[in-house]
């Protein structure tokens, strides 16, 4: 199979980090309506789990995008989509409280910050430098488009008044969003 370049490369990426966007805010979406009552969590616990998230990435992004410089940005997307979406459906499975919940979302974002990062480097690496430049606030915008749909499909089972067993169909249906950065 040939290797990717100009449009259909920058297309791929998108579409991975698309796939890497989607159960982004899936968590926070799902937490009062579901998590919150089915675990009986308080304000704090929810918080402090709905942020795992975001403390996973802020603790593996300088150290994966350090690592961009030493190892192939391809090779860690792969293992960083990989690990997300592992993440992303361990939580729809597995996740039954506070704790559990926690440690596989923290994971979820060091995933995602072993695809976002070192994704936006490995398209980097294959672009010319001037065409990077003029590419690269299509893929600003393209994260933003994913952004909103990742909000949209991980409300709307929310206000469909789903029972509790949804958000767990839909949790492990958006790991496989993770399969186009893979």
């Amino acid at each position: 199979m040939a290797a990717l370049t100009g449009r259909a490369l920058v297309a791929a990426m998108c579409l991975g980090q698309v796939g890497s966007l989607l159960p982004h805010v899936v968590v926070p979406a799902i937490m009062a309506q579901h998590l919150m009552p089915l675990w009986d969590l308080n304000a704090a616990q929810a918080g402090l789990m709905a942020s795992a998230y975001a403390f996973g990435y802020m603790l593996a992004v300088p150290v994966l995008t350090t690592l961009t410089d030493r190892i192939d940005a391809r090779r860690m997307l792969m293992v960083g989509s990989v690990l997300s979406g592992v993440a992303t459906a361990l939580f729809g499975v597995l996740a039954n409280g506070l704790w559990s919940a926690t440690l596989i979302w923290s994971l979820a974002g060091i995933g995602f910050a072993g695809a976002y990062m070192p994704g936006l480097k490995a398209l980097a690496d294959r672009l010319l430098s001037d065409r990077f430049c003029a590419i690269a606030p299509r893929s600003a915008t393209f994260w933003a488009m994913a952004r909103t749909a990742s909000n949209f499909t991980a409300c709307a089972p929310g206000s469909w008044r789903s029972g509790p067993l949804l958000w767990r169909a839909v949790r492990t249906a958006h790991s496989s969003a993770q399969l186009p950065s893979a």
